[in-house]
């Protein structure tokens, strides 16, 4: 399993995560679950929805001239997101 590092922008707040995962599509999951509504500044119920669905659905964008660094961006109606998503090998 490698570990995953989420660093999330949201309405002029930084949020970051980790997880344990042994693909990206299942570590975006996994964040997701442990991303909690009471913890992100402007965040609701509804829009945690609409940023699960638009992450899940997005495409991976790798970063240019990295390894195991992409992008996911998500324009929910609270505002637009961008993730970065770091893989370090174990």
């Amino acid at each position: 399993m490698a570990l995953y590092t989420f660093i999330m922008e949201y309405r002029g707040g930084t949020y970051i995560a980790q997880v344990n995962a042994a693909a990206l599509q299942k570590a975006k999951q996994k964040w997701l679950a442990v991303l909690k509504v009471d913890e992100v500044k402007h965040l609701g119920v509804k829009m945690k929805e609409e940023l699960d669905k638009e992450i899940m659905n997005d495409s991976n964008i790798a970063i240019n001239n990295t390894t195991n660094v992409w992008i996911n961006c998500a324009s929910i109606k609270g505002g637009f997101v961008i993730v970065h998503i770091i893989k370090t090998e174990k």
